[in-house]
């Protein structure tokens, strides 16, 4: 918290530096691990943009989410191929999301 303010920048989160999002063909080498920060307005808006996000990467999953009087906050690790990042543009264009962030992710982030 800063000022009464929950920070969104401060939701990385760790993880084993060995794990792996995907361990089936979807995988290749080519593809990148990222941290996707998302703001949306309501949980009506968080399911449009769920739904926009599983039609844009090759897999993700949700590590934390934050609800509250502002809306509702997600942190979720993304692996899309290559540089693939317009989803991103337009998770943003969605009516009710607030930010998209997206952070490059290797698994050796430190505090």
């Amino acid at each position: 918290m800063l000022g009464g303010r929950y920070d969104f920048a401060c939701s990385i989160w760790f993880s084993d530096p060995g794990y792996r999002l995907c361990d089936d063909d979807r995988c290749r080498e080519n593809d990148n691990l990222y941290i996707l920060v998302l703001q949306c307005v309501n949980d009506d808006v968080e399911k449009k943009a769920i739904l926009r996000l599983s039609e844009s990467v090759i897999k993700y999953k949700v590590k934390s989410k934050t609800v509250n009087d502002g809306g509702v906050e997600m942190t979720i690790e993304v692996r899309i191929n290559e540089s693939a990042t317009n989803f991103v543009n337009e998770l943003r264009s969605l009516d009710g999301v607030r930010n998209a962030t997206l952070v490059s992710y290797n698994g050796e982030y430190m505090s």
